[in-house]
């Protein structure tokens, strides 16, 4: 529901975009900040080794269903480094 919140309170004053990506960024930088390390050893004693740091799959379904536009969810696919799978604008020229 969020989505719908953030587009209702985007038409009723432009400026809530602003801070919705002011926190997103904020978010990014501590979640970049918190990322573990490969071989560091976390506080319940787990080594951080591969399989641990790998990146969980993008529900693009459960995206498409929060109302994201196609086009929101080919960026989130972008930024997750799926880059190959996201489908390219035809340019529509010779």
């Amino acid at each position: 529901f969020a989505n719908r919140w953030i587009k209702r309170l985007t038409v009723e004053n432009p400026r809530v975009l602003l801070q919705v990506a002011r926190a997103v960024r904020y978010l990014r930088a501590v979640n970049q900040a918190m990322e573990p390390v490969l071989g560091e050893t976390n506080a319940a004693g787990v080594v951080m080794d591969q399989s641990k740091l790998e990146v969980p799959a993008i529900d693009v379904a459960g995206r498409l269903e929060a109302e994201f536009t196609e086009d929101e969810v080919a960026e989130v696919l972008k930024q997750a480094g799926f880059r190959q799978i996201v489908p390219v604008a035809s340019g529509g020229g010779a």
